[in-house]
C-alpha cells in the first residue's frame, strides 16, 4: 500500500473516532460495527433502557469505508465541479429484549430517522433526533396509561 494510501486511511479512522466519540461523550452511546449480513454493515448500540439503537447508510457500508468514500467525493467534486453524493443516514430504535438485539430477527422499530443526504459527520445530530423521538414516543405511552 502506499504512503498516500496509508495517509488516507489514518485520516478517516481518525475522522470516524471523533465522530464516534462526539456520540458516545453527548449521549453516553457507544456505537460498535456489526455485520448485519450479507457483507452488510451497521453502528449499534444498547440504550440504558435496554433498547437497541441502529444506524446504517444507504449503502450499508463499514463507518471508516464510508469516510473514506466521502473524502474521495470531496476531492472528485472540487475537481469536476459536480454534486457530492452523500450515504445518507437510517437509524433506528428497537424493542429493548434482554437476550438479542431484536433489530436483527426484522422486529419492527419505534423510532425512525431517515436523511438520505447525510453526511458522516451528521451522525451526533441524527442520534439526537431519534432519542428525542423516542422520549416523545414514551412520553405519549405514559398518557395513553393514564
Amino acid at each position: 500500500m502506499s504512503d498516500a494510501n496509508d495517509a488516507a486511511e489514518a485520516r478517516s479512522a481518525a475522522r470516524a473516532a471523533t465522530i464516534l466519540d462526539a456520540v458516545r461523550s453527548r449521549f453516553g452511546i457507544s456505537f460498535t460495527e456489526t455485520h448485519t449480513g450479507g457483507g452488510c454493515m451497521a453502528l449499534e448500540a444498547r440504550l440504558e433502557s435496554g433498547h437497541w439503537i441502529v444506524a446504517t447508510d444507504e449503502n450499508l457500508t463499514g463507518f471508516r469505508e464510508r469516510i473514506e468514500a466521502e473524502s474521495y467525493s470531496d476531492s472528485y467534486n472540487a475537481h469536476c465541479g459536480d454534486d457530492h453524493n452523500a450515504a445518507g443516514w437510517s437509524i433506528g430504535i428497537y424493542p429493548n429484549d434482554p437476550d438479542e438485539n431484536t433489530w436483527m430477527s426484522g422486529d419492527d422499530s419505534i423510532v425512525d430517522v431517515v436523511d438520505l443526504d447525510g453526511r458522516a459527520d451528521q451522525l451526533p445530530g441524527m442520534v439526537e433526533k431519534a432519542l428525542a423521538e423516542l422520549a416523545g414516543v414514551a412520553k405519549r405511552n405514559r398518557e395513553k396509561v393514564q
